[in-house]
């Protein structure tokens, strides 16, 4: 936390390995934004295919920063 402005967390409403709850706890505690995606479970290119070889809304929001 000391060595970051800032936390970014994106997140799944149906992840089934990571539940929602936890991202939620992270965000709060740190102070951080929460995106939640729906339906993309684990963010898989074994789940979603190609699409997930790169994250373009996750550039998005970097570049935001």
């Amino acid at each position: 936390k000391s060595k970051a402005k800032h936390f970014i967390f994106i997140h799944s409403d149906n992840d089934p390995y990571c539940p929602l709850e936890h991202a939620q706890f992270l965000s709060k505690k740190l102070h951080g934004k929460l995106i939640v995606k729906k339906g993309q479970k684990h963010f898989s290119v074994s789940t979603f295919g190609k699409k997930y070889s790169k994250f373009p809304f996750l550039l998005k929001e970097i570049a935001k920063s």
